[in-house]
């Protein structure tokens, strides 16, 4: 039997004994086995941990930044919106006041029985004093060219502005406070300069039966093709109104004393056959074969320097991606009723306030560093725009976006619509069903065709039902924007409207339309809901209109 010795002589100690150590290595190997690796090997984990925590820290930080960046970035960006928003709203009171004191220096000249004559003189002069001293400042387009490469534009004569200083000339500004000192901004400079403008395209005065009595239309209007009338017309008649589309006469029948009438944005529309970087190296290189209008514009493309460029001035300007082409040229007409002394309404002043305007209020601010442009780029995607209370755009850097009326007939002209094919529906999450193509990619399931193969219209599309009742006849009559005819052909877009306006089946507003399965019934979700058909990326224009260059914004029926 073993003694107790031999038992403890195993493991360390009789590893000890075998290699004849005395007691005191003995002692240290062993505080070193005990306690020094253990810490070692805690060290190292510890080292390890500490890595990681640090590397999760530091992607928790770099998120938390990120997001913080991005927040600020987006609340300074709103904050811009809504000061840009309170401006224009300030510009567009204050319009109000010009008509109430216009409407009170006229009430001085007329009786309550009838319009002197001997007053004409007098109020003709305070109608142009009036137009002619109430401007606001408009800046200048500069001359703007093809680029070498002919992908871009550029400026003809650009200007480079004085360099910030990196020091202020009092050093306390220079002192680091919280990460930040002293920064001077320099003054904005451009290849351009600001011009006074007139406010008022027009201001008239009509009587009770809506003949205009006195009337100044400024010579010094920035309308170059759509110029108002100067002579005096009756405007109960529509076809009399600025660009045949104005029906303010009936509205103003029902005013009472003080209350004002403000229009919508009333100006011809102006259209494009491509919208991107107009230039002929992107028509070349960057439109696709599916495009509407790839023939066309491949043969632009191809022209000299000279002749592209006329070719561009033909097509709605669109801030850098195209400073030649036509301006969308509008008015908001303000009316209210004139007081005689007695107290009656003896009739109406009107007031028509150039649209340029309103633009010059989004059309050279931006979110970067430069804060101020010469002139927009929606091709750079940091540009401003403004809707009106219909959800029609009204101010925006791509001038074909602007919704408009067709300058021969005085209707709405036919803006962007949905033209998407019957894609195979995605009910249950009410969209599209994508699958992959060739490559992988999800995309859209190619279009349902009819028994000769044929491309199906979606059935539940305002474009659909207006090209179907008449809208195919009234655009082979008007196959482009700018090759319109004023006989009747079809049906236009604005007798459409009028007929349909209140048929939510054929003109739901956004967020109003059903999802209907093939036979016609309305789809429900799981829970017993309709689903609603609302705005996708993966539905299309109608490729006719955008062929034909109608690509007017209009919220309501752009799906």
């Amino acid at each position: 039997m073993k003694s107790s010795d031999g038992y403890r002589s195993k493991g360390l100690g009789g590893l000890l004994n075998r290699i004849n150590l005395n007691l005191r290595p003995k002692l240290i190997l062993i505080f070193l086995a005990v306690m020094v690796i253990p810490i070692i090997l805690l060290t190292f984990i510890a080292s390890n941990q500490i890595g990681s925590l640090g590397h999760a820290l530091r992607d928790i930080a770099v998120t938390d930044s990120v997001n913080a960046l991005n927040d600020g970035s987006r609340e300074n960006i709103e904050r811009m919106t809504t000061d840009t928003a309170a401006s224009v709203a300030r510009f567009l009171y204050q319009r109000d006041d010009d008509i109430r004191t216009l409407s009170g220096l006229l009430s001085a000249f007329l009786s309550d029985t009838e319009i002197p004559d001997e007053a004409s003189d007098t109020l003709n002069e305070v109608l142009c004093s009036f137009t002619e001293n109430n401007t606001g400042r408009l800046m200048k387009p500069g001359e703007w060219i093809l680029s070498d490469d002919k992908m871009s534009w550029i400026e003809k004569y650009p200007v480079t502005g004085e360099e910030a200083p990196s020091v202020s000339a009092n050093k306390e500004n220079n002192d680091v406070l919280h990460g930040s000192s002293f920064s001077y901004r320099p003054q904005e400079h451009f290849a351009t300069h600001y011009e006074s403008a007139p406010l008022y395209d027009e201001v008239s005065f009509i009587d009770l039966n809506g003949n205009e009595i006195y009337k100044y239309v400024t010579p010094n209007s920035t309308k170059k093709n759509y110029p108002l009338n100067p002579d005096r017309t009756d405007v109960s008649g529509k076809s009399n109104t600025y660009i045949k589309a104005e029906s303010y006469f009936e509205r103003l029948k029902s005013l009472k004393p003080g209350e004002i009438y403000v229009s919508d944005v009333i100006g011809a529309y102006v259209g494009t056959n491509y919208i991107g970087m107009y230039t002929p190296g992107v028509l070349s290189a960057a439109v696709p074969q599916s495009h509407p209008n790839y023939a066309l514009l491949s043969e632009i493309a191809l022209l000299p320097d000279d002749e592209f460029i006329k070719e561009a001035e033909k097509q709605a300007f669109a801030g850098k991606e195209n400073p030649v082409g036509r301006r969308f040229e509008g008015i908001v007409r303000w009316a209210m009723p004139v007081m005689s002394a007695g107290g009656t309404i003896v009739g109406y002043v009107t007031m028509a306030l150039n649209h340029d305007h309103i633009m010059e209020f989004v059309d050279h601010i931006t979110p970067m560093n430069e804060r101020y442009t010469e002139l927009p780029s929606a091709n750079e995607g940091n540009y401003a725009f403004i809707w009106d209370y219909e959800c029609r755009s009204i101010c925006h850097p791509r001038h074909h976006s602007i919704v408009g009326y067709n300058p021969l007939t005085g209707e709405p002209q036919v803006p962007w619509l949905e033209g998407s094919f019957d894609y195979e529906r995605d009910y249950a999450n009410g969209g599209f069903r994508k699958l992959p193509d060739e490559n992988g990619n999800l995309t859209v399931k190619v279009p349902v065709t009819d028994s000769e193969g044929n491309a199906v219209l979606a059935a539940d599309t305002p474009f659909y039902f207006w090209y179907t009742n008449g809208g195919e006849e009234w655009l082979a009559a008007n196959p482009s924007w700018d090759n319109l005819s004023a006989g009747a052909a079809g049906v236009s877009w604005g007798e459409f409207l009028k007929e349909y306006s209140e048929d939510r089946e054929i003109l739901p507003q956004f967020g109003e339309r059903l999802l209907k399965t093939g036979d016609g019934n309305p789809v429900k979700d799981a829970k017993g809901n309709y689903i609603k058909d609302y705005q996708s990326r993966d539905k299309t224009p109608a490729a006719a209109l955008t062929g034909a260059g109608f690509v007017g914004l209009d919220g309501r029926y752009l799906n």
